[in-house]
């Protein structure tokens, strides 16, 4: 069954409704992350909220079962919108949490062996410059 341009836009809207409900609530970060994990374009969403573009069956697939939205939910409005526990949810922001912690050690310790390697940088232009004095001073 064909729809009009009404219904897909209904439609779209339903989509981008859970869309934003997933970055608000911290399943996900950003539009971008999402096209990133779903297979699509950026301008595809862009495409979507201007009505521009369908909803494909593909997006809403892969919008399921990356997020563990439900289908029917999205369909027919029925049921709950997730099908993950909150629990779940929590894990992820965990790992999420575990990530940005990991990153920020990372850059820490970056930023400690830069500081290390300038004072030794800084080192061993003294000790150069000491040994072209007592060169210069032998001659």
């Amino acid at each position: 069954m064909r729809k009009n341009k009404e219904e897909i836009k209904e439609f779209n809207k339903k989509i981008l409704a859970v869309c934003d409900f997933l970055i608000e609530n911290g399943y996900e970060r950003s539009y971008h992350q999402m096209t990133q994990k779903t297979d699509v374009n950026i301008n595809y969403i862009r495409d979507l909220k201007n009505g521009k573009s369908c909803y494909s069956e593909k997006f809403l697939e892969k919008l399921c079962s990356v997020y563990g939205v439900n289908k029917t939910f999205i369909l027919t409005g029925e049921g709950k919108m997730l099908k993950q526990s909150v629990d779940n949810r929590w894990n992820n922001n965990i790992s999420i949490t575990q990530r940005d912690n990991n990153t920020n050690n990372i850059n820490q310790e970056r930023e400690a062996l830069i500081t290390h390697l300038r004072d030794e940088v800084e080192y061993l232009r003294e000790q150069n410059k000491k040994l072209m004095d007592l060169l210069t001073n032998k001659k």
